[in-house]
């Protein structure tokens, strides 16, 4: 006998009892005394909280709380925090200069007219910016235009750095 076929013999049930859809308590079967065994297929689905069944998207979710002013702040302090916590060693970068102004990507590009993804590319150092982008991200973010290429060939280093590992 293998010995996933004498575990479902000698163990003990794993599933005494369980709930249905509906709320609706059933008992688990009792066990067979034949010898044939018996194999039951269950499909399990948490109950999805009121914002999961309102959102299908995070986009959506993330939006709505950010038009909410308190969660924007604690959105806003998250980033902050995170921008500490894992980026600190970094230097200035676009990124950090970003999660310390408390800005998501998505907040930032909406703030200069842009799209998400292009914010990510700029900050990976994967995109050239015109000039007037340049000028409104720094503004933005409070920091000189002069230290803009710095910043730029900071995050380079740190992407070589990161991917040599």
């Amino acid at each position: 006998m293998s010995s996933i076929t004498q575990l479902q013999y000698e163990s003990q049930p794993l599933i005494e009892s369980y709930w249905t859809g509906d709320g609706v308590r059933q008992v688990a079967p009792s066990e067979s005394s034949s010898t044939g065994g018996k194999i039951y297929v269950a499909e399990f689905t948490p109950p999805q909280s009121k914002l999961a069944q309102k959102h299908t998207e995070f986009d959506d979710l993330l939006a709505e709380l950010e038009r909410d002013p308190k969660s924007a702040e604690e959105l806003a302090e998250g980033a902050r925090w995170v921008g500490k916590e894992f980026y600190s060693g970094d230097g200035l970068t676009i990124k950090t200069a970003r999660l310390r102004k408390g800005y998501s990507q998505q907040q930032l590009a909406t703030i200069l007219g842009t799209s998400q993804p292009h914010i990510a590319s700029i900050e990976r150092g994967q995109k050239e910016i015109y000039l007037s982008t340049a000028v409104k991200l720094c503004e933005v973010l409070g920091v000189s235009l002069e230290d803009l290429p710095a910043m730029i060939r900071q995050q380079e280093l740190l992407n070589l750095e990161r991917n040599q590992r």
